[in-house]
């Protein structure tokens, strides 16, 4: 395998191990536990993939299910930024290609894993301690039964998906996020003024962080 390839390999692993330390630290969500099983299966897959040599398949599999995080990352900051309508139309672009890199390409690498998958795996890197076709046959098992459990996860987080965008079409609002415990708004402090009125405090509401 190429240098470049191997290098990104390594970080895509190290990326992936350091969001198992990073959820147990930060705010926890109502998709906690389904955010630790997508990283542990994650990680399964690019590692697995690179022992077992199904190195084309991982690097595919790895910009398949990166390539949506560009707009929701481009939708999260134009939200800091103070923007309105654009955050919107960038989040309805990732959920578009949501479906299709996620859920429609992943669908036909896992058919082509389970159709062509022994033949992809170099007779002289097979394990040695079973016969070639069990070793194969087990690999393209173990991959596609990983994908399957990927899948179930990718699922539900569309249908989160599908509640903003519901929220942003038929409702009229901003695309907020629906994972986040701290849905409402924190308590304003009331600060005492001159007049004997209150001055509220500033709105803190959840914003646009469907990172999958």
């Amino acid at each position: 395998m190429p240098y470049g390839l191997k290098w990104f390999y390594l970080v895509q692993t190290a990326f992936w191990l350091s969001n198992v330390y990073t959820i147990h630290i930060e705010e926890r969500r109502k998709d906690h536990t389904e955010m630790l099983a997508h990283h542990v299966v994650t990680i399964t897959l690019v590692v697995s993939s690179y022992a077992m040599h199904f190195t084309r398949f991982g690097h595919v599999f790895m910009l398949v299910m990166d390539f949506p995080d560009i707009f929701l990352s481009a939708a999260k900051m134009c939200r800091y930024l103070g923007y309105e309508v654009l955050p919107n139309v960038l989040f309805g672009i990732f959920s578009v290609s949501w479906v299709v890199t996620k859920h429609w390409l992943c669908l036909k690498m896992m058919v082509s894993i389970w159709t062509q998958g022994t033949k992809l795996v170099p007779l002289d890197k097979r394990y040695p301690v079973y016969p070639n076709s069990f070793a194969s046959n087990t690999i393209v098992g173990c991959l596609w039964l990983v994908l399957c459990v990927l899948q179930l996860i990718l699922i539900y987080w569309f249908y989160l998906i599908l509640k903003v965008l519901q929220k942003v079409l038929i409702k009229g609002e901003d695309a907020d996020d629906n994972r986040s415990d701290d849905e409402e708004e924190d308590e304003s402090e009331s600060t005492v003024v001159e007049d004997g009125g209150t001055d509220s405090g500033v709105d803190t509401s959840s914003s646009l962080n469907c990172s999958m």
